[in-house]
């Protein structure tokens, strides 16, 4: 995008190139190898060989030493060169020699301009505009040096005179021009008001300077993908074989943009029901709730199957909101961040209901739609507080080392703490997903605290429609969920508490990486800080990310090993332990034996073998790992549905 600005400049040489050439055709001294010269050298300015240009102008200004026009010619190649102070000094030269020539004039303002002294620069082009009204650039510059010294009234009259002496097809190029020259003086409100104005009456080349401003803050303009997708399409169509609707316009303006409003609602409630509905009803062969089967075997086969709702659930209600983003703001009546959630709202409301239907037909103990979305809040309220803590700091933070990005980070680092350290009990009391546990869990934690010499944890009930429970180091709490409560014995449960209390007395090495390997997401949540564009460092960075963590996993690995051995010896039978294990496994529809070698859990089958048991059946296969496929394809067939709505409405 940026390479527009060298082409706009040599537009601006171009235009002073001709009235030199008249005038060096009316010096009778001026001989017909001079003007061989000039040619030579223009033909070279066209092709971007400036300095080249620059050397035949400086022979011109040996053979012609009293004359101002070659002075005029390299003073352009300097232009070109950006060469600006330079420029300025050789344009006095040629002011000095010959004071009625309009173009040596224009060049002294030009570069007064440019070196930052507006006020000087008014009188050489006014004297210019006198000389000779050829020059519009002449005015341009005229205008934003009135600008620049607090004279827009004067500036304005310019600039309209210019135009109204310009034929309609002329409009768009000059006003593009125009937004340039202001471009260049670094005046950002009236390049984008003039890129604003060429890029309605159809400049290409102003939409895409509106697309880059949009894209970049340029000027302090609110970053907005809509904006910048809409010129940037204006500007230089990517996709020119599925023109826009021919009654586009008024179909956005419709009941003033409500018609767009609801257009992305529609597709929020709509899409789901055939994108996800074509995409099961072809994977979802070959899944089966016949009770003949084992449940390691049901488990097995709808594994993928669950993989594929589970991450349609979570992903396309995203798509849909995201997509909010590349409607322009201009034609929505709401604020985007409003229609953003309402639209993530609805397009979470709708994918539920399909994934509950489709989870009705393959499974024995489907959950409620209710039942779904507190399963989706529960997924949020786990992984959500420590990336929106890290997502704020990134949104605040400076682009440059400093007090205030040290605070930042700081205020960040310290958030993450609090959260570790019973601020995710607190969050999830307020939300009431934590509610205090039942009095017989919390008997039989004292009574393991007391056996062990170890502090009594808190005990709290999770309200998740999940067979599971967990311990929260840091906090010295456990949390059972209401359903592995109702399915497990008293004894069983006294082994799954045991089983959680040994990761609450894990060694300080161990605790101490469960602390700060979350940590190693900063860097890539500061890149504006430290990147400087480097692609070697970004791929360090991650690498260090990802070695972190998979550290972090191993060692994880090692102390579910560990707690395994726990809840075995929680009761004298170790059969205990190993039904809690199954109920829990059986109640979820998890496979005994997962995908894969890394999972921080080792298998039920080889956990069942560890605690001395044989289990009664054979070692199952592991489950395919095709369950993504799917929905990315899913995902992949409604960011096709949404950007083809786009481009008919923009």
């Amino acid at each position: 995008m940026l390479r527009i600005l060298p082409c706009l400049r040599c537009i601006a040489v171009l235009f002073g190139l001709a009235f030199p050439v008249l005038i060096a055709a009316e010096d009778d001294n001026w001989s017909d190898s001079d003007n061989a010269i000039v040619n030579q050298g223009d033909d070279l300015l066209d092709q971007g060989k400036t300095e080249a240009a620059d050397r035949l102008y400086r022979q011109l200004m040996v053979i012609h030493p009293e004359s101002a026009v070659p002075l005029v010619l390299h003073v352009m190649a300097l232009n070109a060169m950006g060469r600006y102070p330079e420029a300025l000094a050789e344009s006095r030269k040629a002011v000095a020699l010959d004071p009625e020539n309009s173009a040596a004039q224009k060049w002294l303002g030009v570069f007064l301009c440019r070196t930052g002294q507006p006020a000087q620069a008014i009188a050489p082009l006014r004297q210019s505009l006198e000389l000779d009204h050829y020059y519009n650039d002449a005015a341009i510059w005229l205008a934003s040096a009135y600008v620049q010294t607090g004279q827009p009234g004067q500036s304005s009259q310019i600039l309209e005179k210019v135009l109204q002496d310009l034929p309609p097809d002329k409009l768009p190029a000059t006003m593009a021009w125009i937004a340039s020259v202001y471009y260049d003086i670094g005046d950002s409100p009236s390049a984008l008001l003039w890129w604003q104005r060429a890029a309605q009456l159809g400049s290409k080349s102003a939409a895409q300077w509106l697309s880059w401003a949009y894209s970049t803050g340029y000027g302090g303009v609110p970053i907005d993908e809509g904006h910048s997708a809409y010129w940037s399409r204006i500007g230089d169509d990517p996709f020119p074989w599925l023109p826009r609707l021919s009654f586009a316009n008024d179909l956005v303006q419709w009941t003033h943009g409500w018609f767009v409003v609801l257009v992305l609602l529609a597709s929020a409630a709509c899409l789901p029901l055939p994108t996800i509905g074509i995409v099961a009803l072809c994977v979802g062969r070959g899944v089966t709730t016949d009770p003949a089967l084992h449940w390691t075997e049901r488990a097995r086969r709808s594994y993928p199957f669950q993989v594929f709702l589970g991450t349609s659930v979570l992903l396309l209600p995203l798509v849909y909101a995201a997509a909010t983003g590349y409607f322009p703001s201009f034609v929505v009546p709401v604020p985007k961040w409003l229609l953003f959630w309402l639209v993530l709202a609805v397009g979470l409301l709708s994918s539920n209901r399909v994934v509950v239907l489709w989870a009705r037909r393959y499974h024995e103990h489907p959950g409620s739609h209710a039942q779904n979305l507190l399963n989706i809040a529960v997924i949020v309220y786990i992984y959500l507080p420590v990336l929106l803590i890290f997502g704020v700091m990134a949104n605040y933070l400076p682009s440059q080392w400093g007090l205030q990005a040290a605070l930042d980070l700081a205020a960040a680092v310290l958030a993450y703490f609090w959260i570790q350290f019973g601020g995710w009990v607190r969050l999830g009391r307020i939300v009431r997903l934590l509610v205090p546990g039942d009095p017989k869990l919390v008997q039989l934690a004292q009574e393991l605290a007391s056996h062990w010499q170890r502090p009594a944890p808190t005990v709290w009930t999770f309200r998740w429609n999940k067979a599971n429970a967990f311990a929260l180091p840091f906090a010295n709490a456990i949390a059972v969920t209401q359903k592995l409560n109702a399915i497990l014995s008293a004894e069983e449960m006294k082994a799954i508490l045991a089983h959680e209390m040994a990761h609450l007395c894990e060694d300080r090495t161990t605790r101490l990486l469960r602390l700060l390997t979350p940590l190693l997401l900063l860097p890539l949540f500061t890149l504006s800080l430290w990147w400087s564009g480097n692609w070697a460092e970004f791929v360090a960075c991650y690498l260090i990310v990802i070695a972190g963590f998979v550290l972090l996993r191993k060692r994880r690995r090692r102390m579910e090993e560990r707690a395994d051995t726990f809840g075995s010896q929680a009761q004298e039978d170790a059969q205990v332990y190993a039904r809690s294990l199954s109920k829990l496994y059986e109640t979820n529809h998890v496979p005994a034996v997962m995908p894969g070698k890394r999972m921080v859990h080792p298998h039920l089958y080889d956990r069942l073998l560890a605690a001395g048991i044989t289990p009664d059946y054979t070692r199952p296969k592991p489950p395919s790992r095709w369950g993504a496929v799917p929905a990315l394809l899913t995902l992949a067939l409604n960011v096709v549905c949404l950007t083809t709505l786009w481009l008919l409405l923009f």
